[in-house]
């Protein structure tokens, strides 16, 4: 380990991650009995609407994510107006 070699204490190396120690702890007892680690979780209205808004952004890119889902509903698509800004806080446009 990391930190047994660098011969580091606990409170010390949670310092250096950038964590609390007591997070430190928590997710090292987590990990040891095999729970497994936080997220991804699913996202199934991202999952449905990405390739729509993908579609008309590439179409229209200096469009803001509240005039993208306004076209999403016209087309049919039930998207809210936050829905539309999925994309670029998602990444997979970026």
């Amino acid at each position: 380990m990391i930190r047994v070699d660098a011969a580091l204490s606990v409170s010390r190396f949670a310092e250096l991650i950038g964590v609390p120690r007591r997070t430190w702890t928590y997710r090292l007892a987590k990990h040891r009995c095999g729970d497994p680690v936080k997220g991804p979780w699913p996202a199934p209205v991202v999952d449905r609407i990405e390739p729509v808004v993908a579609k008309h952004l590439q179409e229209w890119p200096a469009w803001g994510h509240r005039k993208i889902a306004a076209i999403a509903r016209i087309d049919g698509h039930d998207i809210g107006s936050v829905s539309g800004y999925v994309p670029w806080s998602g990444g997979f446009l970026g």
